[in-house]
C-alpha cells in the first residue's frame, strides 16, 4: 500500500482518473472507470471537476481506497 501511495506524492495535487487507476491497479486489478463512477455514486469517493467537467482526484481519495481494501 506505502509504494501506491509514494506514487502520488503531493496530497494537494488533483490527478486525472486515468492517473489514479493505474496507481490503484495493483491492488484492485479490476478497478475501471466505470466502478470508480460508481464509487462516486454512492458518495465513497467526491472528485472536484474541471470546467470541462473532467473528474480529478485527491490522493486522499486513493488512500482511502486502499485503506478500505486491507478492511
Amino acid at each position: 500500500m506505502e509504494n501506491s501511495l509514494s506514487r502520488l506524492q503531493d496530497h494537494r495535487k488533483l490527478y486525472p482518473i486515468g492517473q489514479l487507476l493505474s496507481v490503484l491497479k495493483p491492488a484492485f486489478g479490476d478497478l475501471s472507470p466505470s466502478k470508480l463512477r460508481f464509487l462516486e455514486d454512492q458518495g465513497l469517493v467526491t472528485p472536484e471537476r474541471t470546467d470541462a467537467g473532467y473528474r480529478k482526484f485527491s490522493a486522499s481519495a486513493g488512500s482511502f481506497l486502499l485503506r478500505r481494501r486491507e478492511t
